[in-house]
């Protein structure tokens, strides 16, 4: 049975028209529209527009070549045949002359050893006044964050507001177009979508910036603040996270072009699956003019964590400190249980009702030492720190963390390793009940690594970080099948290349198809990845973060204009979600194939409980071989506690044994 498509009563049909005809006169009010167009849920939007489009006249038109400019090809069919029809109604399509303008003067402040920069940009109408636009630009997954325009100002006004701005330089045109250009660049990346207004600042984009590498690295190093040592190790570790690159630049010398031997020196650190946890700085060696800084960096690799040491020299180069050296140390892997890295340390967690989502905004406005950490799948993410924010920017768990704030539209989250303080801040966020913004719906206490796993967003469910309801991760032994899941702006290119990157695909009900890709490694274990096509959506499934890098990586490539990247998870029912009764019946052989991929796939997967060895290498050995059988008993018992779950209802103990003894064999 085919779904409905939503209900739209003509009275909301009116009413979009009605702003579309009082805001589409001037680019202000276009943001406006494409505003109040991204409010609307997607599964309305789609018959909405549809809608819409049946409205003939001029202003339609003006509103169809906005959505064209702003979304490409995410509405491009839309536009195409509404155009058309207008066309044969005798209307003029074409794009209105725009309006002439001319650079005038752009400002950016000197941030950009945070990861983010403000950039002003003024254009000198016709008229003798300027237009401004104005630039939030984030140097990693949230590309060009925030974008805003300020129309027709009298330029005497825009001279003496620019004046007091003591804290911004002036920059040229080209220069700013790099800025623009390469956040941008980080939203193609991460396919998240950057700010609204792209018909506006598409300009800066199609720019062909012709900066040099000398020009390039001057103009960084003349925006970026001036580090102590430290803190220049520990902004050295952020834009590492974050795979900014190019703010390597502002940390070395001028002509000191040894970016690829730096990125060479972490190149362990950025290779797929490995999750970069922690930096630190234990020790400091300086004098005036030089200094020794050795650091630690805690990474994962699966379920194994690893610490690394790294020696930096440093020197003052015209008074600013310049990275000039780094020498990798000893690499180890790490014991949980060893301080300061306990990762089982406990952490408490209180989850609120929000009563007031403007208000409670307003309120963590005010209060100092707040700020985005980023967002994950299910809202966004704030950190209290309780040092400097220029100085607290080193990868961390919760060093020098106050408490750490998941929030959403209904619920807040707070986490802090300091029960006294959480409560403090309670006491402040409630007041005195009658105004309060938000009401405490339960607590309980977790573990680092479990609040670690929910702001990745790996675990989506905050009740299974819960350690008296069961640890946040996957019972022992069963495997991670994560899934990241993507809104599809052309669906012919996305199902074409699917089609090429895999090696089989089922039919499903309601127009949706799942493709598999399975790769025979010479280890004897598999690469498998899935591909679960919708009409709006597409999922890429793997087991691990390896997989899923590679699954990612082979599905993303050259598709950056066709996707935008919607939200991360762990899938409880994993392979197995697919096989419905009717998917049975259809295809009879699935369910057997899911079960040898997924028992191959375990089998050569290292586990934490084997020491860090899979089941093939830990069966080598006499004590390997009793780790084993421990583990098939947790396996045994989980899956009473957790009946529901896919796994237990397809892999049995005997399926686990079966595999072991054929491989003996």
């Amino acid at each position: 049975m085919k779904n409905r498509k939503p209900y739209i009563s003509k009275e909301f049909v009116k009413n979009m028209l009605c702003d579309i005809n009082r805001l589409i006169k001037n680019n202000t009010g276009k943001i406006a529209i494409l505003e109040i167009l991204e409010e609307i849920p997607y599964n309305i939007r789609v018959p909405l527009l549809e809608s819409v489009a049946l409205s003939y006249d001029r202003n339609m038109v003006e509103f169809m070549h906005l959505l064209r400019l702003e979304y490409g090809k995410e509405w491009n069919d839309l536009v195409k045949h509404s155009l058309e029809k207008y066309a044969m109604s005798g209307i003029n399509i074409d794009n209105e002359p725009k309006r002439t303008e001319t650079f005038y003067r752009a400002f950016a402040n000197c941030t950009r050893d945070t990861g983010k920069l403000s950039l002003d940009i003024a254009w000198l109408r016709e008229n003798g006044r300027v237009d401004l636009e104005c630039f939030l630009l984030s140097f990693s997954d949230r590309g060009i964050q925030n974008f805003v325009i300020i129309e027709n100002i009298p330029i005497s006004k825009y001279k003496k507001e620019r004046n007091y701005l003591k804290d911004m330089v002036t920059i040229g045109f080209d220069e700013a177009c790099y800025f623009i250009k390469q956040a941008y660049s980080f939203n193609v990346f991460n396919m998240t979508r950057p700010a609204l207004g792209k018909f506006i600042y598409q300009k800066y984009l199609d720019r062909n910036v012709t900066l040099n590498k000398d020009q390039e690295c001057a103009l960084l190093h003349k925006l970026s603040g001036s580090l102590e040592p430290v803190s220049l190790i520990n902004h050295l570790f952020y834009a590492l996270k974050n795979f900014d690159f190019h703010y390597l630049l502002s940390i070395l010398p001028l002509n000191y072009n040894n970016c690829a031997s730096i990125k060479k020196c972490f190149e362990g650190l950025l290779q797929p699956g490995v999750d970069f946890l922690e930096g630190n700085v234990k020790k400091i060696h300086d004098n005036k003019h030089a200094a020794s800084v050795l650091a630690e960096v805690i990474f994962a690799i699966e379920n194994q964590f690893f610490i690394q040491e790294y020696e930096f020299q440093i020197k003052k180069v015209l008074n600013k400190w310049m990275l000039t050296d780094i020498a990798a140390g000893n690499c180890k892997v790490l014991d949980l249980q060893e301080t300061p890295y306990n990762f089982d340390m406990e952490v408490n967690c209180r989850v609120y009702d929000i009563i007031d989502l403007e208000y409670l905004f307003d309120y963590l406005d005010d209060t100092e030492n707040i700020y985005e950490a980023g967002e994950i799948p299910f809202g966004m993410h704030l950190r209290m720190s309780s040092k400097d924010m220029r100085e607290n920017v080193k990868v961390t768990f919760f060093d020098g963390v106050i408490a750490d704030f998941v929030i959403n539209s209904e619920v807040m989250i707070m986490f802090s390793p300091d029960e006294e303080g959480l409560y403090e801040l309670d006491d402040l966020l409630l007041g005195d009940g009658e105004n309060a913004s938000i009401m405490l719906r339960k607590e309980f206490k977790s573990n680092i690594w479990n609040v670690h796993n929910f702001l990745r967003g790996y675990v989506s469910d905050i009740d299974r970080i819960n350690t008296e309801q069961g640890n946040g991760a996957n019972p022992e032994g069963v495997l991670l099948f994560m899934s990241v899941h993507y809104f599809i702006k052309d669906i012919q290119a996305v199902e074409e290349h699917l089609n090429k990157i895999t090696d089989r695909y089922i039919d499903l009900p309601d127009n949706c198809k799942v493709f598999y890709k399975l790769e025979r490694l010479k280890d004897g274990s598999d690469f498998f990845a899935e591909y679960f096509l919708t009409p709006e959506y597409v999922t890429v499934s793997a087991f691990g973060d390896k997989d899923m890098y590679k699954a990612r990586k082979i599905f993303e490539y050259q598709m950056y204009d066709n996707l935008e990247l919607e939200s991360v998870e762990v899938n409880a029912e994993g392979i197995f979600d697919i096989l419905s009764e009717k998917v049975k019946k259809l295809y009879p052989q699935l369910e057997k194939e899911l079960k040898d991929v997924y028992l191959n796939k375990w089998y050569h997967s290292r586990q934490a409980f084997l020491s860090g060895m899979s089941p093939s290498e830990a069966s080598q050995t006499e004590e390997g071989h009793r780790m084993i059988w421990t583990l098939l008993k947790n396996l045994k018992n989980n899956s009473k506690k957790s009946i529901k779950t896919g796994y237990s209802k397809y892999i049995r103990l005997y399926d686990y044994i079966n595999k072991i003894e054929q491989k003996k064999q």
